[in-house]
This record gives C-alpha cells, sequence and structure tokens, in this order.
C-alpha cells in the first residue's frame, strides 16, 4: 500500500455514499507508506508532533526457535532503532511518545542490587518516590497493613533473618534495604533518541502501568497492595525527581499529560472524580463533585474533556477556566473524547450506529452520517484520524482535516486496519493480514 490519496478509494455504492459526504470539498491528499519490517507481529503505534513513532513488536527469534519477547520499535525519517538493543530488558508494553522520546513499561533484573546499584544502571536517575505524608485514616490503615504506602526500595526490601552467610539480623522495627533477587516486576523506562539511551524511572515501582510523557516529565498510575487501588506518580524533567502526585487508598487512574498539567481519574470513596495536577506548583485541583462516575479523561492548555454517566448512558463534558458545559447533546453512549485547542472529538451512538461528532467550543454537530460505525476517533494539530466500519465486518482508516471537513480514506483492504494515531498532520495505524501485522504511516 503506497500512494497519494486523495478521496476515498472504496469501490461500488460504498465509495458513492462516502463521496456524498464530501460533495463540494476538496481533500486533502496523503502519501501512505509501511515504516514496519513486514514478516512481524506490530501493534500499538503511536506517534508525536516531530514525527517520530513508536510501536510494540514481536519477531521470529531462531535462538528461542519460537518469537521474541514484546519489543519496543522507535522509527524516525527512516530509521529504525529496536529499544531492547539499547536496554530494555523483558516484555515491554503500554508505550507513549512525545517529541522524540518514548516511555513504556518493561523489566529490569536486579540480581539482589542495592538501591545505589539500581541507580547506577538506570543512569542516575531516582528510582524512589519521596516518603508520602499520610493522614490520620491512612495513619490508621498502615497498622493493618505495615507495607501499604511504602517507598519504591522499602516495599521490596528483605529482612536478612540470618540468611547470606550468617548475617545479623536487624534491629525489632527496622529492616535492610536490598531489592529482591531476580525479576521483580515492572518499572517504567524512558527512551531518548538525543542520547540514544534507555534509562529506569522507575524500580518496581508498586507495578507502574499507562505511562504517558510529555514537554514537563513523564507520569503514570502506581499500583498500591489490594485493595487499595492506585496512585499517580510523576516524573518531573527540569527537577528530575520522582513523586508520588497523591496519597490516596482509592484508585486514581488514567493520567493524560499535556504542557504543565496532568489530569486523572480518582475514586473519592462513592464514585470517579476528576482531577487536574499542576505539575510546577504541586496543586491538586478536583474538577467534578457529584454523584455519578467521571472518567476518561483528556487535556490540552488547560482545558478538560471527559465521559460522565449521570444516566446509564455516557456523556461528554468540557471544562474550561472553572466552568462545566455538558457538550453532548443528541447522541447517546458517547465515548472517547479527544481535546486539542479547545475543540472536543469523540464517537456518540445516533440511535442506528455510532458516528462521530465534533465541539468546536461552540456548538456540537455530527461530523460523520452514515450507516456504519466510526470509532475510536484521535484528534491532533487539526487532523482527525479513526476506524471506520464502511466495508462491514473490517475497518479501514480514515482521516479528516477540521479546515475543510472532508474525509479521506487512508485503507483500502479486505483485513483489519486499527488502532490510528495522529500528531503533526500525520497517521499511523496497525494493518492486519495473512498472520501479521504492519504499521502504517499517511503524511
Amino acid at each position: 500500500m503506497r500512494g497519494a490519496f486523495r478521496g476515498f478509494l472504496l469501490p461500488g455504492a460504498v465509495a458513492a455514499a462516502l463521496l456524498a459526504l464530501c460533495a463540494g470539498a476538496q481533500a486533502r491528499s496523503f502519501d501512505v507508506k509501511a515504516i514496519s519490517e513486514t514478516n512481524n507481529f506490530n501493534r500499538s503505534p503511536v506517534i508525536s508532533d516531530t514525527g517520530a513513532v513508536a510501536w510494540l513488536s514481536v519477531h521470529p527469534d531462531p535462538e528461542r526457535e519460537g518469537f521474541s519477547d514484546l519489543d519496543v520499535m522507535f522509527w524516525k525519517n527512516g530509521e529504525l532503532v529496536n529499544l531492547r538493543d539499547k536496554g530494555a530488558s523483558g516484555a515491554c508494553s503500554q508505550l507513549a511518545v512525545s517529541g522524540d522520546e518514548v516511555v513504556f513499561v518493561g523489566q529490569m533484573p536486579r540480581g539482589g542490587a542495592t538501591k545505589e546499584e539500581e541507580e547506577q544502571k538506570a543512569g542516575g536517575q531516582p528510582l524512589s518516590p519521596p516518603e508520602i505524608a499520610l493522614s490520620d485514616a491512612q495513619r490508621a490503615m498502615e497498622k493493618e497493613a505495615p507495607n501499604l504506602f511504602l517507598n519504591t526500595h522499602a516495599n521490596y526490601a528483605r529482612t536478612q533473618d540470618g540468611e547470606g552467610g550468617g548475617e545479623e539480623e536487624p534491629p525489632s522495627g527496622e529492616r535492610k534495604v536490598t531489592a529482591a533477587p531476580g525479576w521483580d516486576g515492572n518499572d517504567v523506562f524512558r527512551y531518548d533518541s538525543a542520547d540514544g539511551t534507555v534509562k529506569a524511572l522507575t524500580a518496581s515501582d508498586h507495578m507502574p502501568s499507562f505511562p504517558k510523557n510529555g514537554a514537563a516529565g513523564a507520569t503514570w498510575q502506581s499500583a498500591r497492595m489490594w485493595p487499595y487501588g492506585y496512585n499517580i506518580v510523576f516524573w518531573d524533567r527540569e527537577r528530575n525527581e520522582v513523586k508520588a502526585v497523591c496519597a490516596n487508598f482509592y484508585y486514581m487512574l488514567a493520567p493524560a499529560l499535556q504542557g504543565e498539567q496532568l489530569v486523572f481519574q480518582g475514586w473519592d470513596g462513592h464514585d470517579y472524580e476528576i482531577y487536574i495536577y499542576d505539575v510546577r506548583e504541586g496543586v491538586l485541583t478536583q474538577i467534578t463533585d457529584n454523584q455519578f462516575d467521571d472518567v476518561m479523561p483528556s487535556l490540552w492548555n488547560h482545558e478538560v474533556a471527559w465521559v460522565a454517566y449521570p444516566s446509564l448512558s455516557g456523556e461528554i463534558f468540557h471544562w474550561n477556566n472553572g466552568e462545566i458545559r455538558k457538550i453532548s447533546t443528541d447522541s447517546k453512549e458517547n465515548l472517547n473524547p479527544q481535546i486539542w485547542e479547545g475543540k472536543v472529538v469523540w464517537q456518540g451512538f445516533d440511535g442506528e450506529d455510532s458516528e462521530l461528532y465534533y465541539f468546536d467550543g461552540v456548538r456540537t454537530i455530527k461530523l460523520t452520517s452514515n450507516t456504519w460505525d466510526d470509532v475510536q476517533p484521535k484528534f491532533r494539530d487539526g487532523l482527525i484520524a479513526w476506524m471506520s466500519y464502511v466495508g462491514g465486518w473490517d475497518a479501514e482508516i480514515m482521516a479528516m482535516d477540521i479546515s475543510d471537513k472532508a474525509a479521506v480514506a487512508l485503507s483500502e483492504n479486505e483485513t483489519e486496519d486499527r488502532d490510528p494515531d495522529t500528531a503533526g498532520g500525520k497517521v499511523v495505524w496497525q494493518a492486519n493480514g495473512r498472520g501479521r501485522s504492519v504499521i502504517y504511516l499517511a503524511e
């Protein structure tokens, strides 16, 4: 698949229906090319505004008589780098890209190293959040679960009990802090293409997941002992330190980072609410306070969009300068809001199928109107990309420049094209077929 695509390239009545949507509009043209190796399983592509692309890949491994663990691949300007060759180890997953940097979840062998040795391995990065100031309620909980609020290395501390050559047992109430031998769990890693290094930002920090990165640093959700959920952790690039955004025995999930703010959803004891955190000022603000769930926040330039459930059907809400507004109107089961420059795109059910809806800062319009599902929109730098089941059983990738609102089909085949991402006016996605999957770039 390669060439300049303008308008829709699908045959027959489907093509006619699609073209009718764009009547009178001049659609933008794209050049589409494969950027991954074609004999691997490639998935979950992400792209930054600099044109850097990262994805997960499994490839044939003759030494193992099978396939490799999940690798992280980094591509820019035709150059492809496997980050496992740069120091990442174990099965990698959950990646995000910003500028020419990638953060992802992976594993790092410990081998019984001390904290200082761990930090030396990680290039001098601070691997542990500082001690957290606990509330009275949390102190009471700590008596029942002593390890609940320990920082990273203390959580993996081991009391020697005379093991390893007859060492003396530490005094009562003290622990000898060393990392556990072998594989202690997952870490958040960061790859900077400027110096070509992979460094750990954590040391088995309570099973980190869903990392995001940006100009200010990186963030992720960090698991606590069951049943006390997750906290949000932030790595500050300027100060080169890792800190917990909040200490909470509930669930703080789904962080999103942009500029010097991050947002997440947090369980307040009754339902999920939306919170925003200023990483420079260290100020945490609760945006919502109601009797229903507020989830899936998206952030751009101090504005937030999210899904709320005041009834059984999801609605889209928008927060700007302290004011909250419901922006979904005629649609139901609204999901996947994406905000950029005060504008929001999401998918909603119109009574027949899922369509895309668009809030321009003033009013909401129905962006697509057809007889098939349009889902999983991504929105950045004036371009929307999404999955469209125009052919029936398999999805194609569509794109739309909001300046002309003319939709363009970026794929045309009989296999599943999925998981689009967009930034810098470009689109990447995963195309499945013949037992393999390929990453494509449209620019």
